[in-house]
């Protein structure tokens, strides 16, 4: 009798630990899920303007926003970076080139048929989330129906990886913006190719995973990326 009572408690024992652990996996499953949203309510675009702007230290208006694709790079519920992406003819770096717009000449097709990237930012320094964005955003170029994607920054390194990813440089140089006169670099490129190299990229950083360095307490290893 006492070892059937010893059995049967040990088994609800068991029942309740498995359960709980099987809560803890799934809300663990459901913190860590990564996914990539479009952004389309007035709140969530206020939001992806903050942000943006705080790590980029650039400007973009609502309005324009408003008329693009706004994507936010999520792990769990939390946005920890994002995308824009907008079809021509009205484009955010296009309109960079008041006074210079010939620069826009080589670009081999009309900019109806120009996609840009705009507006990238992205905190986390979990390798996943990196690449599993990268690939959603060349996805989302390749299938908007354009042949040539556009990219541009201020920022020297970005600017090195994006030589890699579009292949041509048409200008560089000092343009237009919302905070006057910067130094900026562009670059175009065919979609396929864009995608092409994205998929190139992830597969070599999956095969060649980087190497952790040696982080000190309260010192960030991985700076936010933004473009």
């Amino acid at each position: 009798m006492i070892f059937e009572q010893q059995k049967a408690f040990l088994e609800a024992r068991i029942k309740s630990v498995s359960g709980l652990i099987g809560r803890f996996s799934l809300q663990s499953l459901k913190d860590n899920l990564i996914r990539v949203a479009e952004l389309s309510s007035e709140e969530e675009l206020e939001a992806y303007q903050a942000a943006f702007q705080s790590l980029s230290g650039n400007h973009v208006d609502l309005d324009y926003l408003r008329c693009s694709s706004v994507y936010g790079v999520f792990r769990g519920d939390i946005m920890e970076g994002g995308f824009v992406l907008k079809i021509g003819p009205e484009l955010r770096y296009a309109n960079m080139f008041l006074g210079r717009e010939e620069k826009l000449d080589i670009i081999p097709a009309s900019l109806d048929d120009v996609i840009e990237i705009t507006c990238v930012f992205m905190t986390s320094r979990s390798p996943a989330v990196h690449l599993f964005g990268a690939l959603k955003m060349a996805d989302l170029v390749a299938r908007s129906g354009c042949s040539q994607v556009m990219a541009g920054t201020r920022i020297e390194g970005v600017s090195k990886a994006h030589a890699k990813l579009f292949g041509n440089a048409f200008y560089q140089g000092p343009v237009v913006t919302a905070k006057g006169e910067q130094y900026w670099w562009f670059y175009h490129g065919e979609v396929e190719y864009f995608r092409r190299m994205i998929r190139r990229k992830v597969v070599d950083k999956l095969m060649n995973p980087p190497k952790k360095a040696p982080s000190r307490p309260g010192i960030a290893t991985q700076r936010p990326q933004v473009s």
